[in-house]
């Protein structure tokens, strides 16, 4: 087995090169008036990996990153004492975030517990993307943005790749009500309860209590801001309407594994989501106009 120090985590990238995502190089804002003027922007929390993108500008898909380069410690072994690692890589990821702060639950990195190596990197947001759907008709428009990231670690549940979303539903051109995702299911809120900075609600991605990471509604001390950029962040987004079917083909039909994008499946999720206003006064028709050829679930 790799004898590995703590002086020697320099050589990091070297060893686990081949074992993480490749950074991959987003699109420019492809996204109409609309979705751009709704647009959510984000925060992560530090036990959190950062959103980035799914697909590069070169098509090709994000690999994502296993969860066992950083398995959870089991209860008992203290700071400094790693566990006997599975192989050499994952004894290597399981020293760099060593830390006095360890607890009992879990492996704790510098940014926070339950973070596999890299996925909290800079350089993840710096090369984000947001991916947008969206429908309009009887005066509602409904906007569901989705969100990758490269793996989902907890305490209760990890596995490579995690999609979330959130709908931002207007009428008239006015936020009415904001929902956001947890692993499929939707929570949503009238927009008065909602924090915004314009017209952008202000979302945070978070390890909730299930263990394992979903979206959440923020509270005034969330204005603290926790992302390596320093402010709410907003990532290039990219409407798959105004992308070639090859892109959207490629990006919609990938195999997520345990994680799944909503963004195939639109009509399916706004029907079910949808807010009792939109069903009942406007009679909001989750499947119009008709779709795209690409868009073969919805």
């Amino acid at each position: 087995m790799l004898a590995f120090k703590l002086s020697n985590l320099h050589l990091l990238p070297l060893l686990l090169g081949t074992s993480l995502a490749e950074i991959l190089t987003p699109f420019g804002d492809t996204a109409s008036d609309g979705a751009l003027k709704y647009q959510p922007v984000l925060d992560f929390d530090k036990d959190s990996c950062y959103q980035t993108a799914a697909i590069g500008t070169d098509y090709r898909v994000n690999a994502g990153i296993g969860p066992n380069l950083a398995p959870p410690r089991p209860p008992g072994t203290g700071p400094g004492i790693p566990r006997a690692a599975g192989t050499d890589e994952e004894q290597v990821v399981f020293a760099a975030n060593v830390t006095d702060a360890d607890s009992e639950f879990g492996v704790r990195s510098t940014h926070g517990p339950y973070i596999p190596f890299g996925c909290h990197d800079k350089d993840r947001l710096e090369h984000s993307q947001t991916y947008v759907r969206e429908r309009c008709n009887h005066g509602w428009c409904a906007y569901l943005y989705g969100y990758y990231f490269e793996v989902d670690q907890g305490p209760g549940n990890a596995h490579r790749h995690d999609w979330e979303h959130v709908i931002v539903w207007t009428l008239n051109d006015q936020v009415f009500f904001v929902s956001w995702s947890a692993h499929g299911d939707y929570t949503t809120h009238h927009s008065s309860t909602v924090r915004f900075e314009g017209t952008h609600a202000k979302i945070v991605y978070h390890l909730g209590s299930g263990g394992t990471h979903s979206l959440r509604k923020p509270e005034a001390k969330d204005d603290e801001i926790e992302n390596d950029m320093g402010r709410w962040w907003r990532a290039p987004l990219v409407s798959l309407e105004n992308m070639p079917c090859d892109f959207n083909r490629k990006l919609l039909n990938n195999e997520w594994g345990s994680a799944h994008s909503d963004l195939n499946k639109l009509g399916e999720k706004l029907g079910k989501w949808m807010p009792w206003d939109a069903r009942n006064n406007e009679k909001f028709d989750p499947w119009e106009p008709k779709l795209p050829s690409w868009a073969n679930r919805g």
